[in-house]
């Protein structure tokens, strides 16, 4: 498959979906990440010591840490999801 017909089979599945509400396509992202292996996903380099330093500062202040389902339910309650 070349370059072009990988981009246009991209657009022709992504179109119906680009069409969907936002809080459709927003459960859709979730569930596409999701299903995506650890391996499949690796941060860019510049990120890197960004990453180091907040490991490094919730080694320090564990209390900080906010679980993932908490984090979830203050962003929908602040978007109205």
């Amino acid at each position: 498959m070349t370059i072009d017909e990988l981009e246009a089979q991209t657009a022709e599945i992504a179109a119906p979906l680009l069409a969907l509400p936002s809080a459709q396509r927003h459960a859709l992202i979730g569930k596409l990440w999701d299903s995506l292996d650890e391996s499949d996903v690796s941060p860019p380099i510049w990120l890197l010591p960004e990453l180091e330093r907040r490991r490094a500062y919730l080694e320090q202040h564990p209390e900080s840490a906010v679980s993932w389902e908490a984090l979830q339910a203050g962003i929908k309650k602040r978007h109205g999801i």
